[in-house]
Order: structure tokens, then sequence, then C-alpha cells
């Protein structure tokens, strides 16, 4: 899910939904003639060595990154954790895991001047680690944003957050030969299935074709099949 450089030495680490965390040995380009002519890429499909693997995450890691003096990797994955490794010349372990998110952590980072992590998730939060402790130093949440990225500033004490927001509406057009009628529903809004199935979905842009009316609430109609949904009322979702 992503492929960083160290910010010193000749080593990549990637993240990948396989679980794992690699970091992968790329002094061999070093020893290659690239294609310097203006405009011209090279592509290197043998150019390095993986140097560790790194595994504890129990599901897809979404983002992993070196720390800009130290040994150490932050990763950030799917199992709601966000881990620590050291590296040294021979091997790499776990250092030690931050907890506290509630759903998927998209990325973090390290704080470029102080012993901090920032990273940000699809619980609407971004968050604030003390590097040393692991413990929880801020949290600022945003009802409806879901974070995807974070960037740091190279000398300012400021960070950037990619979120999709939710808080976006979406017209949907209901129709059928009596009567036509449109509803809007916001992004992230969560219905139940009122069919056999009896199971709850999110709405989010792009998922949504058709919603047909149906006497027993709103039919989700997309390529392979039709289904009844009826919202579900709550303090925090779009009531129809």
């Amino acid at each position: 899910m992503s492929a960083l450089f160290h910010p010193k030495d000749d080593l990549v680490v990637s993240a990948s939904m396989d679980q794992t965390v690699r970091v992968w040995d790329i002094s061999g380009l070093r020893k290659s003639t690239p294609n310097t002519a203006p405009g011209t890429f090279d592509t290197f499909d043998n150019f390095s060595t993986v140097k560790y693997v790194l595994e504890g995450h129990d599901r897809g890691v979404n983002y992993a990154v070196f720390h800009p003096t130290l040994p150490l990797i932050i990763s950030a994955a799917d199992d709601r954790q966000i881990k620590l490794w050291r590296m040294s010349d021979l091997k790499a372990w776990e250092v030690d895991a931050c907890r506290g998110h509630f759903n998927n952590v998209s990325s973090a980072v390290f704080h470029p001047k102080h012993e901090l992590i920032v990273s940000c998730g699809e619980d609407k939060t971004v968050r604030v680690w003390d590097l040393a402790k692991r413990s929880a130093v801020q949290t600022f949440r945003r009802e409806h944003d879901r974070f995807w990225v974070l960037a740091s500033h190279p000398e300012l004490n400021l960070f950037a957050a990619g979120a999709c927001l939710l808080q976006r509406r979406m017209l949907v057009n209901t129709s059928s030969r009596s009567r036509q009628r449109s509803h809007r529903l916001q992004a992230g809004t969560r219905a139940s299935c009122v069919c056999s199935s009896r199971r709850q979905c999110v709405l989010c842009p792009g998922q949504i074709r058709t919603v047909i009316q149906h006497p027993n609430g709103f039919g989700h109609r997309s390529s392979q099949r039709a289904q009844v949904w009826k919202p579900i009322c709550t303090s925090k979702d779009t009531q129809l």
C-alpha cells in the first residue's frame, strides 16, 4: 500500500495487504548505470533484496515510514494498531504498539522534530502519540471526515490530513412508472436491509446507482441484484 525511501541509507520500506512490512536493500542501484537522457526513465526489476520482513499485524498494512534520524519504523494497519519497529545491522523487531483507534488506521508519521507520532484513520480522528510511552496525547475528531493520509511540514509544526468528506451529499433519483421522487442521501448514512439477509450497510458515493421506492423501505439496485434498504434513524445519521 506504500513504499518510502530511507532519508539517508539505501533502503526502502514497503507496506502491503499481505500483513507484512518489508525493508529492501537498494544499494545495488549504485552499481548500475541509469539512463540520464532528458525525459527518459529506467525501470529496475531486480535492483533490490529483502533485508527484513516484519510480521505482527493481523490485517493489511496501509502505511510504513522510517524515522528521520533513529533506526525506527512505524506502520499503520487495518487491525487498528500502529506498530513501532527497531532495526539493527542484522535484524529488525517489534518494540510496541499504539492502540486506541476504533477503525482502520490509514497513515502514521513521525514528528520531524519532537518525539511524537501522528496518525489518522477511518474512525474520523487524527491522533497524537508520545513516542517514548506509546500513549495518546491528543485526539482531533471531525465527525464528517474519514482520514486517509498524513504529511508533515519539514520546518514548521504543521501536519496536513487528507480526508473523505462524509458530509458531502449526493442526489439519488427514485422512479417508477406511476411516480417519480428524489431523496438526498448523506454519504456514510447507515441503513439496514429488510430482506432475508437482515444486514447493515453504509451508503457511500459511487456505490449507489439507482434507489427505487418500495413499500417496505428503499430498494438498492446494483448491476448484480436488487435489495431493500430501510434507513436507521440515529442522531448522527441522515434521516430520509
